[in-house]
């Protein structure tokens, strides 16, 4: 039986849990997208004193890297709002950069990047891996993607529609010369979270059901 998301309920908490840590909100963007900024620039900069295409595409594992990078920051922000919500903690920027299980992290992230890059549904029912990492730092890739297929195959629409929703929300921002970005894409994100929060009972049935017991 799919669950019920209620998507205004999420939205409204993770808005008041940015709102009173407003400074980390904003530097999440941009600590996750600084190595991918830099790299690019350097790359195009060396690309344009030296006029050889070879310079950009060397860097390409570089940015590759960095944008796995973003996952690990994007997942450490869920931590904290975790955190936040559960123990009352006000989210610190240090917490952004929390290297511990970066492998776990990074490989999370890719797959469910590859699974929505090949066909958006493949994606939409695996999203809420990098919550179950987030979330329970000691499971594997493989179990977080095996977790979240089992919940999500039986929840395709509400998870959907939650996508949609955490888009919009993110495009309210983005509409605001992109600026405006800087406060709803970790809002998009703590979103996201949240809605896996709330139903993580649910996600950890079905991981049972599906062979993953989640710790």
């Amino acid at each position: 039986m799919a669950v019920e998301i209620k998507f205004g309920d999420h939205v409204k908490e993770a808005l008041e849990i940015c709102k009173a840590n407003l400074v980390p909100t904003l530097a999440t963007p941009i600590v996750s997208a600084l190595p991918i900024i830099l790299i690019y620039g350097v790359a195009m900069g060396l690309t344009m004193a030296t006029e050889s295409g070879l310079i950009m595409l060397l860097a390409l594992p570089l940015i590759i890297v960095a944008s796995l990078f973003q996952g690990v920051v994007f997942i450490n922000w869920m931590a904290a709002i975790k955190a936040a919500k559960h123990e009352g903690k006000a989210i610190e920027i240090g917490s952004l950069l929390d290297f511990s299980n970066i492998v776990s992290k990074m490989l999370t992230w890719l797959i469910m990047g590859i699974l929505f890059n090949i066909c958006i549904i493949p994606g939409v029912i695996v999203c809420f891996a990098p919550c179950i990492v987030a979330d329970k730092p000691g499971t594997s890739p493989i179990d977080a993607i095996k977790a979240a297929l089992s919940f999500g195959k039986g929840n395709i629409v509400p998870l959907l529609i939650l996508m949609i929703v955490l888009f919009l929300v993110y495009l309210v921002g983005a509409i605001a010369c992109g600026i405006g970005a800087l406060f709803t894409g970790p809002l998009a994100i703590a979103t996201w979270y949240l809605a896996y929060d709330t139903h993580k009972a649910s996600v950890e049935a079905a991981a049972a059901e599906g062979g993953v017991q989640l710790s």
